[in-house]
């Protein structure tokens, strides 16, 4: 199961997308550190006098400005870059658990397949070895027409089964490859996917990916409110430029501040603030969800502990020797043909039971993974 979760890792798309969220993050982080960039500005006119005996002129010249933020604008606004980066960091961390949720349940769900076709195999080989035995004594005269027409019935039931199952195996295989890769083989066999796990009483923390993720948006939203009350206070200009003229040269400096009388960024923070209390509300809703999805793996994995420890010890045991007595009694003459097929059916049902109970174990254990996402409770 390790080997499959690392190459979902390494070859789905989801990989990619991560790294490329984290390099548009660490490019947003240095972007917000830029300073403005200088401005230049060319002029040139003409002068028409308004006195004859004054001569026109050509007067050109340049300015150079440098913008200049308040001092706590470019501090705020990187600070709210890299809480983004940290938000994005966390979530990325939460896509690739996700990412490995997705594929331990494609794994158990093939793995089951491959179990319940093994299954199908067996129940078809037997019902082949009851149809011949049934066809050998209705060639002497021992068994009636309808309970050969019974026998023939359940060995193509059986049939039909097994090919369903060994479709579901192919469908089930080919859902795998889209998390894993076109390479796995056609005969792959998972070792591990529905071992009988111990549940741990792991409680959901703030090391919860998902938690993090939200307490990294909040953070993040503070830092943006933070940068949203730094963009209140004035931008100051400064440069310095020069004019010639017929006569004269002109130089000099400049000093330009805007005036916040109109717009003093209040919906702006106001809208930052609500964002914060939003993404606050999320964070609980969140710690919320994964405690309710604890709770339900945990009661999930119990009920199916219990069900295999009864199927296992006491049920399988019975129907196994149900099926060994009644196929000898009915080569014996013994027994009826409905009673070997009840007994198959039997047989049947508390397999079928004992391979849902362990799918719906190894399911329960990656959703209490899911919802703790802590070390000790992966298969």
């Amino acid at each position: 199961m390790a080997v499959l979760v690392e190459a979902a890792k390494r070859l789905h798309p989801t990989a990619r997308a991560i790294a490329a969220a984290q390099r548009a993050a660490d490019a947003r982080i240095v972007q917000a550190g830029v300073w403005a960039n200088p401005e230049i500005e060319l002029s040139y006119g003409g002068t028409r006098p308004r006195i004859a005996t004054l001569d026109t002129d050509r007067p050109y010249g340049a300015t150079v400005s440098q913008r200049l933020e308040w001092w706590g604008k470019r501090r705020a606004r990187v600070a709210a870059a890299q809480a983004d980066a940290a938000a994005n960091q966390a979530d990325a961390e939460a896509a690739l658990l996700d990412l490995e949720v997705e594929v331990r349940l494609a794994a158990i769900s093939y793995t089951t397949a491959r179990d319940a076709m093994a299954q199908a195999s067996a129940q078809a080989a037997l019902a082949r070895e009851l149809l011949e035995v049934v066809t050998k004594r209705q060639a002497v005269g021992d068994i009636d027409l309808g309970e050969a027409a019974r026998v023939k019935v359940e060995a193509s039931t059986a049939r039909l089964r097994h090919d369903a199952a060994t479709r579901a195996v192919t469908t089930a295989l080919a859902v795998l490859r889209t998390w894993c890769g076109e390479t796995l083989s056609d005969d792959l066999t998972i070792v591990d996917a529905l071992n009988d796990f111990t549940a741990a009483d792991a409680a959901v923390s703030t090391a919860h990916p998902r938690l993090r993720a939200a307490l990294e948006a909040e953070r993040a939203a503070e830092a943006r409110t933070e940068a949203e009350r730094q963009a209140r206070y004035p931008d100051v200009t400064i440069g310095v430029f020069g004019e010639r003229e017929w006569e004269k040269d002109t130089l000099g400096v400049k000093l330009g501040i805007a005036i916040p009388l109109w717009d003093r960024n209040a919906a702006g923070i106001a809208r930052a603030d609500a964002e914060r209390d939003r993404l606050g509300a999320t964070r609980q809703l969140e710690a919320l969800r994964l405690r309710r999805e604890r709770t339900q793996a945990i009661g999930a994995l119990e009920l199916a502990k219990a069900e295999i420890a009864t199927l296992t010890d006491e049920a399988l045991p019975a129907a196994s020797d149900a099926v060994r007595l009644r196929g000898t009694a009915f080569a014996s003459g013994d027994a009826s043909l409905a009673d070997v097929l009840d007994a198959r059916r039997a047989l049947l049902s508390v397999q079928t039971n004992l391979l849902d109970a362990k799918r719906r174990l190894a399911e329960a254990q990656v959703r209490l993974l899911a919802s703790t996402a802590a070390p000790g409770n992966r298969p």
